[in-house]
């Protein structure tokens, strides 16, 4: 199982390595969603406030060779949350953790630091950052509350397919479904200032509660 799971993992790397941080494809039309407003979709989706993702992320920094790692992501209720970043052969781990209003950070089983918000310790740790706190909304495929004013464009089915907000650029592709009528960006590229990350998602767990919501629902 842990074999398979490795496999999985270098494949999905090699994919997001060699797309680098190109858009994503437009969402081609299928049979498998429904057509709903965007305000439909989000709605359902900030219901969401606990869930657990895996994926591979790359990275281009101007200047810089482009850095590929996979992460797991686990959002424990709206504040809280657990993020472990792995790069290829392990040459580090890293874990982002926000308990009780701060936030901590461990790098190959070292505490580093503590803080309030995670980004200025992921650019000590790691020399890049992102916008932790947003992403929690945007990589779900909606705006952020939490980052005022925003530009977004929807396709056919009612999916965010461009947002911009906070002074970043989201391109979203390909969709894939989970649980019932939820639909979660699969593809996703963020841009800002020639900072690029495009963020690959593998799965998508969650709890039970939300499950039976969508049927119910």
């Amino acid at each position: 199982m842990i074999f398979k799971r490795c496999i999985l993992m270098i494949g999905l790397m090699l994919v997001v390595l060699l797309s680098g941080c190109a858009r994503p494809d437009k969402i081609l039309a299928s049979k498998h969603f429904l057509v709903r407003s965007p305000a439909s979709r989000q709605a359902e989706l900030a219901k969401i406030e606990t869930w657990r993702i895996d994926g591979a992320f790359s990275m281009k920094q101007p200047g810089q060779k482009t850095g590929i790692a996979d992460y797991v992501w686990t959002q424990q209720s709206r504040k809280n949350y657990r993020i472990s970043i792995t790069s290829p052969l392990n040459l580090y781990f890293v874990q982002i953790i926000r308990e009780y209003g701060t936030v901590k950070l461990w790098k190959n089983t070292t505490h580093v630091s503590t803080a309030k918000t995670p980004e200025g310790l992921m650019q000590i740790a790691l020399g890049w950052s992102l916008p932790v706190s947003q992403m929690s909304s945007w990589i779900k495929g909606m705006p952020s509350e939490k980052a005022g004013r925003y530009h977004a464009e929807y396709d056919h089915f009612g999916h965010l397919v461009l947002l911009e907000q906070s002074g970043w650029t989201m391109h979203y592709g390909v969709y894939k479904r989970y649980d019932g009528d939820l639909d979660f960006p699969h593809e996703m590229t963020m841009e800002r200032l020639g900072f690029c990350v495009k963020i690959v998602t593998r799965d998508w767990f969650l709890p039970l509660y939300y499950r039976q919501l969508e049927v119910v629902g």
